[in-house]
């Protein structure tokens, strides 16, 4: 659209039924064009999720397998006579425990063992401080225990899969109760049915997520058509209106040369 000197078309113009018809077009220009950045923003939104959710999707499914492993594998252990529950063995350092205490007991002593090794390690090298890696302190029913090896309180664990290395639901705080430190991880091996109900209904959430997202992605910006044809008769406007002050101008111009010129004679 050709630029207008709004205060010399109000000047000028006054009463011009151009000037009143452009403030109108004006408006409903930037109202189609507000609509239609909402409409641009949503689809960007939409594109974002589709994204984002797909890479959720994808670990999603991807974890089915090993829940269904870890499932059959619990199952697949000697049963305790009394319960009929799985016995579940941990090994630390080397050793087999069955007993909740004396495992917790075991993997809380190696975790502060390796804890004090990479603390000297890191003084020797002129650190003050250890590394935040996990590593593995144990395993639970051939599961690898994985620990924060930076602290000694307020210990950060997760279980991995030996076969992918993903982990085993998500990382948790083990307990300072040696039992309760060795129930925790039991109880994670033995959610295999849970984490598994936990992802299928994840899947099913994240594709209806996307499915969701990728039906905003097929709407069309339903105003195209009257923004084009409005630009296009503000465009003519603005033309229109700009003839008209240039019209104005030259008449005053040649009506100040006929003056000038009759001021001379006299």
């Amino acid at each position: 659209n050709e630029e207008i000197d709004l205060s010399a078309m109000g000047a000028e113009l006054s009463g011009n039924p151009l000037v009143k018809e452009k403030a109108t077009l004006d408006r409903k220009v930037t109202e189609l064009t507000a609509l239609k950045k909402s409409h641009l923003s949503q689809l960007f939104n939409a594109q974002e999720t589709i994204r984002r959710t797909q890479k959720s999707l994808e670990y999603a499914q991807n974890s089915v397998e090993k829940y269904e492993r870890l499932i059959k594998h619990i199952e697949s252990l000697p049963k305790d006579p009394e319960s009929g529950s799985p016995i579940i063995p941990f090994v630390v350092n080397d050793k087999i425990y069955t007993k909740p205490g004396e495992a917790g007991r075991a993997l809380l002593n190696y975790h502060s063992q390796l804890y004090r090794n990479a603390f000297e390690k890191a003084q020797g090298k002129g650190h003050s401080s250890v590394p935040s890696d996990f590593v593995q302190i144990g395993e639970v029913a051939g599961y690898r225990i994985m620990s924060r090896i930076d602290t000694v309180i307020n210990i950060e664990y997760f279980v991995q899969d030996p076969k992918t290395d993903q982990k085993i639901g998500a990382i948790k705080t083990l307990s300072s109760s040696e039992a309760g430190a060795a129930i925790s991880i039991r109880n994670t091996v033995n959610g295999g049915k849970d984490f598994l109900d936990q992802v299928q209904e994840a899947i099913q959430t994240h594709s209806q997520s996307i499915k969701n997202a990728t039906a905003l992605l097929d709407q069309k910006f339903n105003h195209e058509e009257e923004l084009a044809s409005t630009n296009a008769r503000l465009f003519e406007i603005n033309k229109l209106i700009h003839e008209e002050l240039n019209k104005k101008k030259n008449s005053v111009a040649e009506d100040a040369i006929v003056y000038t010129t009759a001021a001379v004679k006299v």
